[in-house]
């Protein structure tokens, strides 16, 4: 039987073949379910639970540093939301997408509400009418930009920004004015669920941070 094993990977290679066949049957990919998520089109890991719509990379290093007692924000809501809920305290999102609201809201656990805006400004100062600060803010919506610039104002002592996207230019001008204001910040790139191609996903921190950076 190895024998076998043997001549077949050796044919394998010889017509290029061993690498796609070595992914599908035993690779990280696999393992965590980007098979799965690639077929339904979903954000989710081999069983069919969320997962955030971020880099694995990204997902690895989160987990296990959320912690009980922390509140999120998210700027656009989905499966993260649904990930996150289950590891935290309370998530509060907003959304400007009707259609997407209504996929998503009957999946809510209790611990997790959504504010509805559509108004681009309304959208950005949705944070003020949760009357609190957060451990962490998520900017994954619309006028990134603007939701990025505004989000010191509403986190803890110790909280960070977490950014999607950061392989896109357009976002990098409210990067930079947080990191001429002492952030730092540590990227992941890598592939999400679903699709083939990588994404960046970044922390904004400073020192003392409830992710321990």
């Amino acid at each position: 039987m190895k024998k076998v094993k043997k001549i077949v990977w050796e044919i394998l290679r010889f017509l290029g073949l061993s690498g796609y066949v070595a992914i599908v049957t035993n690779s990280y990919l696999k393992e965590m379910g980007w098979f799965t998520s690639h077929a339904k089109q979903k954000s989710i890991d081999s069983e069919g639970n969320p997962l955030p719509w971020m880099p694995y990379s990204f997902i690895y290093f989160l987990e296990p540093r959320l912690r009980p007692h922390f509140s999120i924000f998210e700027y656009g809501s989905g499966n993260s939301t649904l990930w996150l809920a289950k590891r935290v305290k309370e998530v509060i999102a907003v959304e400007h997408n009707p259609t997407w609201l209504q996929e998503i809201k009957n999946k809510l656990p209790t611990n997790t509400r959504i504010i509805f805006k559509q108004d681009p400004k309304e959208y950005v100062n949705a944070i003020q009418e949760t009357n609190r600060k957060f451990d962490i803010i998520i900017v994954d919506g619309i006028n990134r930009n603007e939701c990025i610039i505004s989000a010191p104002e509403y986190l803890n002592a110790g909280g960070v920004i977490i950014v999607d996207n950061l392989e896109r230019a357009e976002y990098w001008s409210a990067i930079y004015f947080l990191l001429e204001k002492g952030y730092k910040i540590i990227e992941f790139k890598g592939i999400p669920p679903a699709v083939s191609t990588s994404t960046i996903t970044g922390v904004l921190y400073r020192k003392d941070n409830c992710l321990e950076i």
